[in-house]
C-alpha cells in the first residue's frame, strides 16, 4: 500500500467551527460541495467548475478501515490534500497514460457522516453565502 501523506487543504482559519455535509451538485453547472457550519444559515460552497476527474462518497461506517489505516481520526482538519495517493495512482493507472499524477489533486473532504474524495485538476474557489 503507497504511503498517502497529506496536510491540512485550506487555512484553518475559515473554518472555526465543524462542517456539515450538505449537498454534493454534479451537473452542467459544474462541480460544486456545500458543507455549513453547525448553528448557522451560512453555506460554504466549493466550487471545483468543471475540473474534478473522479469523486466518491463513503459513508461513516465504510470508511472506518480508510480513516485508522491512513491515520485520519487523529486530525482536526476537515479538509486535507494528499502528498501521494492510492486514488491518484488508481486514475493514472486506468487512463492508460491520459492523465500524469502530476496534474491531479486528491482532496478530501472528512465530515460526520463519512468521507467525500475528489480528485482534480485545480483548487476549488471557497464562496460563503448566508441561506
Amino acid at each position: 500500500m503507497k504511503n498517502n501523506n497529506f496536510k491540512a487543504c485550506f487555512s484553518e482559519e475559515n473554518f472555526k467551527e465543524e462542517l456539515f455535509f450538505s449537498a454534493l451538485i454534479d451537473d452542467d453547472n459544474g462541480f460544486i460541495l456545500e458543507v455549513n457550519p453547525i448553528n448557522t444559515f451560512k453555506i460554504l460552497r466549493i466550487e471545483f467548475d468543471y475540473h474534478v476527474i473522479y469523486y466518491e462518497k463513503i459513508p461513516d461506517f465504510a470508511s472506518l478501515k480508510y480513516i485508522e489505516e491512513n491515520g485520519l481520526s487523529n486530525i482536526k482538519e476537515q479538509f486535507v490534500v494528499f502528498d501521494n495517493s492510492d486514488y491518484i495512482d488508481k486514475i493514472v493507472a486506468d487512463s492508460l497514460g491520459f492523465y500524469d499524477e502530476n496534474q491531479i489533486i486528491h482532496l478530501l473532504f472528512k465530515h460526520t457522516d463519512g468521507l467525500i474524495h475528489i480528485l482534480t485538476g485545480k483548487m476549488p474557489k471557497l464562496i460563503w453565502q448566508n441561506d
